[in-house]
């Protein structure tokens, strides 16, 4: 799995098995009420893949699959009537690379099929740029899909989980203990010993398709289950193993490894023998790959990371799943409460950007401005409660559009400054009494985020005494007591919007002391109201980078169109529409689909840097401060997900057609059919508009910097917009 949006996932499975036993008649089926009352464990990327989401223009729209949570809520109503208790369990972080090398980044052909994709859609070959979208993104979930999917499921009362690494050894884990009473996903969960399997739930027609080990085995010739994992390894199971056997050699299909296996008496060094292959890193990658299956770290019921069996257990297991980290990483992987992404980043010590859904120049400079600014922050936020060889590991970055990765710069640790201080951390350095906080809250608002946070500092900016008081260094210790989860959340927020640029210090008000105050960009985030303040602010980010205008961002995109157009189109972009759960098969935009890109990809680094702050705090305990309080500080602190761009197409519409008696503010729906009401959306994004030249003007004001001719473009856009309004009387 790659790093980011092309970071695909395949459903896993040994390699011609499914087939092979349905040759042999070993897959039976049975009613589902024999799982009525049942808590059955649920390989989540093999029931996603199951929904049969097809989306071709997901990937020219960006955001999640729209159809994706309405066919979400239909499947757990369907589990609910079955009487069936799922428990997700979904893949956490990657096994090492041997040998440490470089992995390959080739994001080449998800770039062709969405180039090849657009050139279609320009000549209205509509269907064949589906098929050539659909081409890259059939049964292709991302890490940051997976994210959202379990907030989704969450949020709709159901469990979930994310494994320490593969989720099927933590499946078979937990149906050893008793924790789950079935277990549906791929046939991988045999190579553990699983006695049975659901390899197909049918809810709709109540039935379900199943294998017992022990008749596959009998097939076998009565074959020991170490034997057969030794088998599936040598036939391929990915992502553990890959076949033994070179394809070239014409020996396909499952039954066939397993003839010419168990022809060499079930040995893989007879075999490589016996086929005259001379290739010592194969056998070592197998040895590699059995100790993989055999001590594959799961997480137990203590939230103890420990292999799946400690039998033959080697003492160089980190070379396969890392150097142990702390529990606390672990909890909150397992719970969603963090990525797997900059974990990833630190136990790898490879940060890889693959492609956008749409390239750019723009998008090569904010990704490089966020790793500097915003990811290695967070990593170095997360390597300082690691231990010392994680704090002086190097680690490398690879980019899509350049060639091997290089070492990436990071504050902090080096091999000889052997420890990360928390002056090399991005938290505040002042402290704030919790007192104070509630007070300020009661006046506007009822939880914690940045609406409140910057009206706070605006509040207290000049007051005696002030409400934040500088310390020499960042002390985490203010953080404990009764109920301190607000305080913890406040000072994430407080020290994200530093990091951003929203706040600064000023040494004139009291000296020597300084005060914390709002920066320039910070004063023009306080116009917001409180529902546009988090967009609000990617428009002033983009600002602050030099990255919003009505420029072309890609000479092959609508050249024709008016500046005001784009500019607009890309505002009303920012924010998210209502949908009423289909597939989206409507217009596309490759402008709108490059702006979105940069977009979502400052969400993603917003999202990843709260969210080593706060398992960065937990890694200290705070007393006072339950684990299960965690959950609600990251729902108020993390920000929004990735969103499409469907607003903006909707808006570019509305600005560059007429309206008819067919078609008219009545009637758009009928145009965006995906579309819940993209009238009352428009509307917001008109409010949203409104607030963003309010903010922008209040910027030019105090920055004298401010670009004369974006100042300009905003005020042609503005004219335009309120023509176009007047004609389609909304």
């Amino acid at each position: 799995v790659r790093d980011h949006h092309q970071a695909s996932m395949q459903g896993p499975g040994v390699r011609g098995l499914q087939d092979f036993c349905q040759s042999k008649n070993l897959v039976q089926v049975d009613s589902v009420q024999a799982l009525s009352g049942v808590r059955v464990g649920i390989d989540g990327l093999c029931w996603l893949l199951s929904l049969g989401i097809e989306e071709p223009y997901q990937v020219a729209m960006g955001g999640m699959y729209l159809s994706l949570k309405k066919a979400i809520s239909e499947s757990l109503a369907q589990f609910k009537a079955a009487n069936i208790r799922p428990l997700f369990v979904f893949q956490g972080l990657q096994l090492a690379r041997p040998n440490k090398t470089p992995p390959r980044l080739d994001s080449s052909s998800f770039t062709e099929a969405c180039k090849r994709g657009w050139a279609l859609e320009r000549s209205g070959d509509r269907d064949g740029a589906k098929q050539a979208f659909l081409s890259h993104s059939h049964g292709k979930i991302t890490m940051e899909h997976i994210n959202r999917i379990m907030q989704i499921l969450q949020q709709q009362g159901a469990e979930t989980f994310r494994a320490p690494f593969c989720a099927q050894p933590q499946l078979a884990w937990m149906l050893q203990h008793k924790l789950i009473g079935a277990i549906y996903g791929s046939n991988m969960v045999l190579l553990w010993g699983a006695p049975q399997l659901i390899t197909k739930l049918d809810l709709t027609e109540g039935t379900y398709e199943f294998l017992q080990l022990d008749a596959l085995l009998q097939v076998l010739n009565g074959m020991q289950k170490e034997t057969f994992t030794d088998l599936c390894l040598i036939a391929g199971a990915a992502p553990i193993s890959f076949s033994l056997i070179p394809r070239a050699r014409g020996i396909d299909g499952f039954e066939a490894v397993a003839q010419l296996f168990m022809g060499c008496m079930n040995s893989p060094q007879a075999l490589m023998a016996h086929l005259g292959l001379q290739d010592q890193n194969a056998l070592t990658m197998f040895s590699r790959a059995q100790t993989c299956v055999r001590n594959h770290v799961i997480m137990s019921v203590k939230n103890n990371c420990q292999p799946f069996s400690t039998d033959r257990c080697p003492s160089n297991l980190s070379e396969i799943f890392g150097w142990r980290m702390p529990a606390e990483v672990f909890f909150f992987l397992s719970q969603g409460l963090v990525s797997p992404q900059v974990i990833q980043n630190v136990l790898s010590g490879f940060v890889l950007e693959s492609a956008p859904l749409a390239d750019s120049a723009s998008y090569h400079k904010i990704v490089d401005n966020l790793l500097q600014k915003q990811r290695a922050p967070a990593i170095t936020t997360l390597r300082a409660c690691l231990n010392r060889h994680f704090q002086t590991k190097r680690i490398d970055v690879g980019l899509w559009h350049l060639g091997e990765p290089t070492e990436f710069p990071l504050p902090g640790s080096t091999q000889q400054q052997q420890h990360i201080s928390l002056d090399d951390l991005p938290f505040l350095r002042y402290h704030f009494s919790m007192e104070d906080m509630v007070v300020h809250m009661a006046k506007y608002s009822k939880e914690i985020d940045p609406y409140f946070c910057l009206h706070w500092v605006e509040d207290t900016s000049a007051a005696n005494p002030p409400s934040f008081i500088r310390s020499e260094t960042a002390d985490l210790s203010q953080l404990g007591g009764q109920d301190c989860g607000d305080q913890v959340s406040c000072y994430i927020t407080l020290s994200v919007l530093q990091v951003h640029g929203y706040l600064t210090e000023d040494h004139t008000i009291s000296p020597p002391r300084p005060r914390l105050v709002l920066s320039p960009f910070g004063h023009a985030a306080l116009t917001f109201s409180p529902r546009f303040t988090v967009e609000g602010m990617r428009v002033l980010s983009l600002v602050m980078m030099g990255e919003i205008n009505g420029q072309p961002l890609d000479r092959s995109d609508d050249a024709d169109s008016m500046l005001e157009v784009r500019l607009l189109s890309r505002v009303f972009a920012i924010l998210p529409m209502r949908f009423n759960g289909s597939a989206w098969d409507d217009r596309v935009d490759p402008d709108l689909i490059r702006f979105n890109s940069t977009v979502n990809r400052m969400r993603l680094e917003w999202s990843n840097l709260v969210e080593m702050l706060l398992l960065h705090i937990a890694c200290r305990r705070p007393k006072g401060l339950h684990f299960s309080a965690y959950r609600e500080q990251i729902r108020q602190i993390r920000g929004p997900g990735e969103q499409s761009c469907a607003l903006g197409i909707v808006a570019k519409y509305i600005l560059t057609t007429d309206p008819t008696t067919e078609v008219n503010k009545n009637t758009l729906q009928t145009v965006f059919g995906a579309c819940e009401n993209p009238v009352a959306d428009l509307k917001d994004g008109c409010v949203f508009w409104g607030e963003v030249m309010n903010a922008l003007s209040c910027l030019r004001e105090r920055v004298s910097s401010f670009p004369q001719i974006l100042f300009e473009e905003l005020q042609q856009a503005d004219d335009f917009l309120h023509k176009r309004r007047h004609k389609w009387e909304f």
